[in-house]
């Protein structure tokens, strides 16, 4: 069976909560009330108001009116209704988006979820290979304890339960979406932390594409040099580049701001700003980050990286650039890959970081970083020629646009805040570039700590994510931060707990397809 629903769930809301005839809230659609607290067994999924294009589950379950606390009718007796999953523990795993048949010979759509020769329910027969959209999904005859579930599904415009035992991911469904980052990739002394070991884990986890920090560490001089210790820090990224080729990982490369040192932090790459400081944005930082990091590293990887990565979270405080210093440093490394002559280059945006706090969890476009996007845009067309970058190379100098989902950090996260924050960002771009513009955004970070939420928790929240990012036609990609969780820094987003033990979210994500 591809998909298994909880035997059970526990209502959450206060003092109670409505049990509605149909998966929607509609008026006169409530048959009874299920008090805070109380249990119910599942008999069913379904989407909101059985719509394909809806993230919003609702559980069906069976009750009897007097536990139901109604008034209107006293007589015990078997009734099933649907209540919303976000009220409801436990977490409600996604639907599949689709399902394919099966056997060649085909499969039976039905009028109910039953084999029985005596009942003629039979529609049609979906022809092998068919795709079938789901709708949601209901035990056989509405029990459990036979144990066989039944997918409610739409072909050819017909609706109507197929048995999910022969149904399944339809082929050809790629993991392209899924995309991981370990902790650092090399220690101060050129120490190795991305062994093949590591890469292995992560493909083992299904991801296909990995984010690596390039960090020059502050005793190498620059990339190349070997005095410090004998060995340059190229040299070593090439063993880490390998390490993730080997295991049959794609590479996203982050030029961050430690690929390229400086003393005066943040200070050198926030010099000459225009908000502040009265100049165009560009300085003898971002100049040297783009003739001593960005330029070496892109040729040397030729071949090997085509994804790069400019900056980390440059709307976050501690590597916060001015939107007219970002806007020049994305036009120095977007010229300094187009001249390098190495084909399918991509520049990605540095992550925005788009968070909240517990008591302030609307989300804006101030908050997500769809602001600063829009301002970088300004200050590159005003000091930063990015006009004359469009005219020569076609694009202005990003490709892709990049993103950090760190919302809903103290609890459960719901599929329609997750759109909004990826939303505002895109509705951001979009009005800058044009309605026509092809770009997307790569979420190249996203996650929950487990010092914040509790492993269930976390599980439930990365396939609320995923699902919703899945279905998006502007989120291609999608980043877990991270791997392991790393108890020395404070960071628990890890599948993986520090001792390596697997957390409930590695299955989770394991399952995301």
């Amino acid at each position: 069976m591809t998909y298994t629903p909880p035997s059970g769930i526990k209502v959450s809301a206060q003092p109670h909560l409505n049990l509605r005839a149909e998966p929607a809230v509609g008026a006169g659609n409530i048959i009874g009330r299920l008090p805070d607290g109380s249990t119910w067994p599942v008999v069913g999924i379904a989407r909101e108001n059985f719509d394909a294009q809806s993230d919003v589950l609702w559980a069906q379950i069976e009750f009897s009116h007097p536990a139901a606390a109604t008034t209107t009718d006293v007589t015990p007796r078997k009734v099933y209704g649907f209540c919303h999953s976000d009220y409801v523990d436990p977490y409600i795993d996604p639907l599949p988006d689709t399902q394919q048949v099966l056997p060649s010979v085909g499969l039976n759509l039905r009028s109910s979820p039953v084999f029985d020769m005596a009942v003629n329910n039979k529609i049609l027969t979906m022809p092998g290979g068919s795709i079938v959209g789901v709708l949601g999904g209901v035990w056989e005859n509405l029990d459990p304890t036979i144990g066989k579930w039944w997918f409610f599904v739409e072909f050819e415009g017909q609706r109507g339960y197929a048995y999910a035992r022969f149904l399944g991911n339809p082929a050809g469904a790629t993991t392209a979406h899924k995309a991981l980052q370990a902790g650092a990739p090399m220690g101060d002394n050129g120490e190795i932390f991305f062994t093949s070991q590591v890469a292995a884990k992560i493909a083992e986890s299904g991801a296909s594409w990995v984010r690596i920090n390039f960090r020059l560490g502050p005793r190498f001089k620059d990339w190349t040099e070997t005095t410090t210790f004998g060995f340059s820090a190229l040299s070593r990224y090439d063993i880490i580049i390998d390490n993730a080729l080997s295991n049959n990982l794609k590479v996203l490369g982050l030029l961050s701001n430690e690929a390229w040192n400086t003393s005066n932090l943040p200070g050198d790459w926030q010099a000459n700003n225009a908000e502040v400081a009265g100049g165009n944005g560009d300085n003898t930082f971002i100049q040297n980050f783009d003739t001593q990091a960005a330029r070496v590293l892109i040729l040397h990887f030729a071949g090997k990286i085509e994804h790069w990565q400019v900056w980390n979270e440059p709307n976050a405080s501690l590597t916060f650039m001015y939107p007219s210093n970002f806007a020049w440093l994305l036009r120095r490394v977007y010229v300094a890959a187009r001249d390098s002559g190495v084909p399918n280059l991509t520049i990605v945006c540095g992550g925005l970081h788009s968070t909240h706090g517990p008591d302030a969890p609307a989300l804006t476009p101030a908050n997500t970083g769809a602001d600063y996007l829009r301002a970088t845009y300004t200050q590159g067309r005003l000091n930063a020629d990015w006009e004359t970058i469009k005219s020569t190379y076609g694009s202005y100098p990003l490709d892709v646009i990049g993103q950090h989902l760190y919302i809903d950090q103290w609890g459960r996260a719901r599929a329609s805040r997750i759109e909004r924050a990826v939303s505002l960002v895109h509705d951001a771009y979009v009005a800058e570039e044009g309605g026509s513009t092809t770009k997307t955004t790569h979420v190249t970070e996203m996650g929950w700590s487990t010092n914040r939420v509790s492993e269930s928790v976390q599980a439930g929240n990365l396939k609320t994510a995923y699902a919703k990012l899945k279905r998006l036609a502007y989120t291609p990609r999608t980043y877990w931060f991270f791997l392991r969780d790393e108890p020395a820094a404070n960071l628990f987003h890890g599948l993986l707990r520090g001792d390596d033990t697997q957390k409930p979210s590695w299955d989770a994500y394991r399952g995301v397809n």
